[in-house]
């Protein structure tokens, strides 16, 4: 593990020293586009304003509430209609349809149906995230070990004792696989309703910004983005690779 962070960190350097030097070698300039030494240069001739700050705690507290129900919805349904076929037989059709629908077309109806608020920007976040948390859990509790299952059974296990004993761990690598993948779709859901409703938040920062020839301070709203993805991302691969060591015979890479 300690290696692919370090790898996953010297990529990262690779990229940022790649679009420095498209400053370097004059192929773009700073006039028209933002890059790593004029951000460090814009951080100290100008610290980040209180609206900043403002912005990021609008949007740190939309993607946490917006994510949340996302996750529990995601996994509660997972599981649901991954566990009980007939149930998934009856309504995944409908939540694979609405998947293919792409969601920023949905954007304009929910603002008709909702409003300029909170409520359709959490909808939309939640929309962005659910699915990829619903599809990993209920791929996974459908492809439950049956010997497991049957042997659950023999001894009286009830449905309850099977979703928490058998299910529910079973699944749970996948699950971690599917929050780490919604957590990137609920930051794009994210800025996308602060761009389109312009009410605040990070995605208004860039927009603003971008409008006023400001591109430092898009960049820098980019840069916070991307670290909040980062590092909740590798929160969960961390927890990822703790819970595939309980499993027997598996190891954390």
């Amino acid at each position: 593990m300690g290696r692919r962070i370090a790898l996953g960190f010297l990529g990262f350097a690779v990229f940022v020293a790649l679009w420095q030097m498209n400053l370097w070698f004059g192929i773009l300039s700073d006039r028209i586009a933002a890059f790593p030494s004029t951000l460090v240069g814009f951080l100290m001739a100008r610290p980040p304003l209180v609206e900043f700050y403002h912005a990021m705690l609008t949007s740190a507290g939309q993607l946490a509430a917006g994510f949340a129900i996302a996750a529990v919805a995601g996994i509660a349904l997972g599981l649901l209609l991954g566990w009980y076929r007939r149930a998934g037989a009856l309504f995944e059709p409908l939540l694979i349809a609405v998947n293919a629908v792409p969601l920023i077309a949905l954007v304009p109806l929910l603002v008709v149906l909702l409003g300029l608020g909170l409520a359709t920007e959490l909808v939309v976040i939640v929309l962005f995230a659910f699915f990829p948390i619903y599809f990993a859990v209920s791929s996974a509790a459908a492809a439950t070990d049956p010997q497991l299952v049957r042997m659950c059974r023999s001894f009286g296990g009830r449905d309850v004792h099977l979703v928490r004993d058998i299910v529910l761990p079973s699944v749970l690598p996948a699950m971690t696989t599917g929050l780490r993948l919604a957590i990137g779709r609920a930051l794009t859901g994210l800025v996308v309703v602060e761009l389109f409703m312009g009410r605040g938040g990070l995605g208004s920062v860039i927009l603003d910004a971008t409008n006023r020839g400001q591109p430092n301070l898009a960049l820098l709203a980019v840069v916070v983005l991307c670290t909040v993805n980062m590092l909740a991302a590798g929160s969960l691969q961390l927890l990822q690779a703790r819970i595939e060591t309980w499993r027997p015979g598996r190891q954390a890479s």
